[in-house]
């Protein structure tokens, strides 16, 4: 029973020299120190900083880029809205058309608040500068004279590029070497990507001052909530389009051919 007793009390000791030893860490920037020197002194102000934070790994090489994809999204789901509300008038009544694009409007808005509550869940924020709590959107409402055909070109195009960006952003997360402030971090030479629009992408994602960018949290958010949702949705706009550009194309056809894919979409 002594002999037990001892155990316990050498486990205790242990225990207590090694907390001992996680208040003596060298390294300054740590919850515990800021703990301690913000408790030890009067006063009722709290500022825990990035230590007290849920910051944690490569993110904040990554919020910027985090941030330009959560406004791109919501972005687009204006494009969509307005898109859809061109076929929803009392000139060109369809049916099948607006719900498409509406749906397409609906899932881009919600991906922008997944990625919101991403951001904020991991101790970032999301507003355009450090002393605002707001951002803007820059949403281009020309939509007269978009027919069919060109509402599922532009569409089509948006989702790819969603898709292209959060590949972009992607590899920047998954990057394990650390790089210069500012460039990507995603591949080792970044003058080129596959839609040859090198200089804007370097210009839209980059890793800010921070040189680290790896955080295996924000790759395996994108791969379950974006790039394989999205290869689904490419490939759907990408069958709608081609199936009634040649529909268009028939001169004879035409118009049977437009009422009864949009009803089809319906």
């Amino acid at each position: 029973m002594k002999f037990f007793g001892a155990c316990i009390l050498l486990c205790l000791l242990a225990g207590s020299k090694g907390q001992t030893g996680y208040h003596d860490n060298p390294d300054t920037n740590t919850c515990d120190n800021t703990v301690t020197s913000q408790c030890g002194r009067s006063g009722s102000s709290w500022n825990g900083g990035s230590a007290c934070s849920a910051v944690y790994g490569g993110f904040s090489g990554n919020q910027h880029n985090l941030n330009v994809m959560m406004k791109n999204h919501l972005r687009d789901s204006f494009k969509f809205l307005l898109m859809g509300s061109n076929f929803n008038t009392d000139e060109t009544n369809r049916v099948g058309m607006p719900k498409l694009l509406q749906g397409y409007s609906d899932k881009m808005w919600n991906q922008g608040k997944s990625l919101m509550k991403y951001i904020l869940k991991r101790g970032g924020r999301f507003s355009d500068s450090e002393n605002s709590k707001m951002f803007y959107l820059d949403v281009d409402g020309s939509v007269d004279g978009f027919s069919e055909v060109s509402s599922l070109g532009s569409s089509l195009d948006i989702m790819k590029q969603q898709v292209e960006d959060a590949i972009v952003v992607y590899k920047h997360a998954t990057n394990r070497n650390n790089h210069n402030p500012g460039d990507h971090g995603d591949v080792r030479d970044h003058t080129m990507n596959a839609n040859g629009n090198a200089q804007a992408e370097k210009e839209k994602y980059f890793s800010g001052p921070h040189p680290n960018s790896f955080d295996p949290s924000i790759a395996h958010f994108l791969e379950e909530e974006f790039i394989g949702d999205y290869t689904e949705n490419v490939r759907e706009l990408a069958g709608y389009l081609n199936t009634l550009a040649k529909i268009v194309r028939n001169d004879n056809q035409r118009n049977m051919g437009l009422h009864l894919f949009d009803e089809s979409l319906g």
